[in-house]
């Protein structure tokens, strides 16, 4: 064990001897450099070994390296790198190939050692790395992509990318995943070097298409991603997703100077002759006009933007003249919806005048649609809401109103329930509250609609102060719903009554409000308690404690534990009371629960 710790240690001298003689550390510094790198040796040497302590240790040199860098640029010295700083990426690569040998299952330990070699451009261990990692996970595709996606980026190696990513499909051939990520390393290679001859012909003020042999001509025009697309298709065909997604991925590269073009003007044909009924489809063409990417720090950048959203319009509007559907009005709608809510990055007056064209565009489109009867519910809701927040609050109600007469949707049944009591409140229309709720509770047969639409309705009548509204809707849903699954409801209804009729009022009307020849659930029991108990009323909890163990004494040890803990808070003549509660309780309890009983007693400290 100490020969191995001094043999490291030995190994460290020729960094440390040139860190203090390039005073990038003092004698001292070396020496708790020295004592830190021990302790940590000794650590990896045990018997047991742990998973923390290498991961310590890397911890420890990587923070070295942060400090000898800070050190660097404060003495100006950048000498001495390959006896320093290689030496202390050496040892952690050490200690990381040790580490993902003993836990070679933790995914993590392999991302942080690739990360590290990414970060120090160490491409011969991360290829080594790519190796090893595939053959302990090579079960994964996701693994499969990254090593590829290092090979090309980090390593500069397309060969072994493509490699990879080959190997990765022999394996998994119907994963999308992969055949996407391929698609998309192909489409990155190409405007890599296509971006690479550009820069060269012009430092020699010609074209480079003049020199490429066939082969190479074909490749720079997106052979190879042509490729990739069509065995793509192939592999996994009748998937209108999947198809969508190669088109996302090469609009991305979309550009003047870029042959993609072609690519997608292929992908868009084949999607026309092959899913020519499918409303995202033409949506995912609209959407084109939107790419390239517009930097608005150029001058015409917004007006280019206005330009290419005109453009998806128009071709929006083909698609519904063709496709006069409920989807595509819905793929319409939803993207005038995200372009009328997306947050503008300065507020000038251009972006101001572009924000008031979408919200203008959004309302008409929207509007045309609720014509047509083309709108699904949840856009309904989503069109609803626009239009309250611009203030148009009669019109949303007429909107929703005749939107759940003809859909009767649940989710319309709780808009049109909010939007009628807010049109209520207000002076634009007179509306029958009493009637309105019959009218919804009677058409309401969903128990999780009806709680909510309870829920609503009771807070509009305590808001009101309508008693005999806010009784009759409880007793209504907890008939409906059942006693314990509408507590929240039963909750805000007794704050309500000890907040307007005094604390000392709650007990009568909870006990009124059970029906004759029935008693309260634990769980009613516990809700009122709760009210009580936070408005510091001991004489009303008195009262619900005892007829909760009338009630429910025998079965639940907890009610007599809660009741010895008020009496015992108060003090004085009420905790002289906790003996003769306590004997009760032994006397209540059945057999079987006396011992958590006193367990749970015990452990008060009384």
């Amino acid at each position: 064990m100490a020969e191995n710790v001094h043999h490291w240690t030995e190994q460290m001298l020729p960094e440390l001897e040139q860190m203090q003689r390039v005073n990038l550390f003092s004698n001292k510094e070396v020496k708790a450099i020295i004592k830190k790198r021990t302790t940590h040796e000794y650590k990896l040497v045990r018997r047991t070994k742990d998973k923390k302590d290498f991961l310590s240790y890397i911890q420890y040199e990587v923070s070295l390296l942060d400090l000898i860098h800070k050190r660097r640029k404060r003495e100006n010295y950048y000498f001495k790198k390959d006896e320093i700083e290689f030496a202390i990426v050496a040892r952690i690569h050490r200690l990381f190939k040790q580490a993902t040998f003993r836990w070679a299952s933790d995914l993590k330990l392999w991302l942080s050692h690739a990360q590290f070699c990414i970060k120090w451009k160490k491409k011969v261990q991360l290829s080594k790395l790519c190796t090893k990692l595939l053959q302990v996970h090579g079960n994964k595709p996701k693994i499969w992509v990254l090593a590829a996606k290092w090979q090309l980026e980090c390593g500069d190696s397309v060969e072994d990318s493509r490699s990879l990513f080959l190997q990765a499909l022999k394996n998994f051939p119907m994963s999308q995943y992969v055949w996407l990520e391929y698609f998309r390393a192909e489409l990155l290679y190409l405007e890599k070097i296509r971006n690479r001859l550009n820069v060269l012909s012009g430092e020699r003020g010609e074209k480079y298409d003049n020199h490429l042999g066939p082969s190479e001509a074909i490749f720079l025009n997106g052979g190879a991603a042509k490729i990739v697309y069509k065995n793509a298709i192939k592999s996994i065909p009748d998937d209108v997703d999947f198809h969508i997604r190669m088109l996302d991925i090469a609009s991305l590269f979309l550009s003047k100077t870029s042959c993609v073009a072609k690519i997608i003007t292929e992908i868009v044909e084949d999607l026309k002759e092959n899913y020519s009924e499918k409303a995202k489809v033409y949506a995912a063409i609209a959407k084109l006009h939107l790419q390239p990417a517009i930097d608005f720090n150029s001058p015409d950048g917004l007006n280019m933007l206005v330009k290419q959203e005109k453009l998806c319009c128009k071709e929006f509007e083909k698609a519904v003249e063709r496709l006069n559907s409920t989807e595509m009005w819905g793929e319409y709608f939803d993207f005038l919806h995200a372009l009328h809510i997306k947050e503008p990055p300065t507020t000038s007056n251009g972006w101001k005048s572009v924000c008031q064209q979408r919200k203008t565009m959004f309302f008409k489109v929207a509007h045309r649609a609720h014509e047509l009867e083309k709108l699904s519910p949840d856009r309904y809701i989503v069109f609803v809401e626009h239009l309250v927040q611009n203030g148009t609050l009669n019109e949303a109600y007429t909107i929703i109103e005749s939107a759940f007469k003809r859909l009767n949707n649940i989710a319309l049944l709780l808009k049109f329930t909010a939007l009628s009591l807010l049109v209520s409140e207000s002076e634009l229309e007179k509306i029958n509250k009493h009637e309105l709720l019959q009218q919804f509770i009677e058409c309401s047969s969903n128990m999780d609609c009806l709680k909510k639409l309870g829920a609503l309705w009771l807070q509009h009548a305590i808001s009101a102060n309508d008693l005999v509204m806010a009784k009759h809707i409880l007793q209504h849903i907890i008939k409906k719903c059942g006693k314990d699954d509408t507590i929240d409801c039963q909750e805000l209804y007794w704050k309500w009554i000890s907040g307007s009729m005094g604390i000392n009022q709650l007990y009568k009307v909870f006990i009124e409000s059970i029906p004759p020849l029935q008693k309260p659930t634990l769980k009613q029991y516990r809700s009122v308690l709760n009210v009580v108990n936070c408005l510091d009323a001991p004489q009303v909890a008195t009262k619900f404690y005892e007829r909760a163990i009338d009630d429910y004494g025998k079965d639940d040890p907890s009610l007599w534990i809660e009741y010895i803990k008020l009496k015992h808070s108060l003090g004085g003549m009420e905790a002289v009371k906790i003996g003769k509660i306590y004997w009760r309780a032994m006397k209540t309890l059945t057999p079987m629960l006396t011992e958590s009983f006193v367990a749970n007693y015990t452990l008060l400290n009384l």
